[in-house]
């Protein structure tokens, strides 16, 4: 999947245009299968919707968007946002002690990559 919008020009130059946070959210939210946007966004408890907002909030976060973009998306604090790195950090390094997350983690990466 590329990430990056082609510019064909009339004399025939392509001119490649990085696609930004708009696009890359909108991806990585759409990824996010039986979730919708609106639970993403609002205050929910709900263990599936918490880590999907962690796992969309890491997935942005390892493409180099800053803490406060992340945050805004999701109208949430800054350190939010690092809480949810570090605990999608975490479920990587164990695994096995996080089986149904891994599992949603793995269907996200499938999607990003359609």
């Amino acid at each position: 999947r590329f990430r990056r919008d082609f510019i064909f020009e009339a004399d025939g130059e392509v001119r490649v245009l990085q696609r930004g946070f708009e696009a890359d959210a909108s991806d990585a939210i759409d990824a996010m299968a039986g979730v919708i946007p609106y639970d993403l966004e609002h205050p929910c408890r709900k263990s599936n919707i918490v880590w999907a907002r962690y796992m969309v909030e890491y997935y942005l976060r390892s493409l180099g968007y800053s803490l406060k973009r992340i945050a805004g998306l999701f109208k949430r604090d800054h350190s939010t946002v690092v809480h949810s790195v570090h605990s999608v950090e975490k479920m990587l390094e164990a695994p096995g002690m996080y089986p149904k997350e891994i599992e949603i983690w793995k269907e996200f990466q499938e999607q990003l990559k359609q």
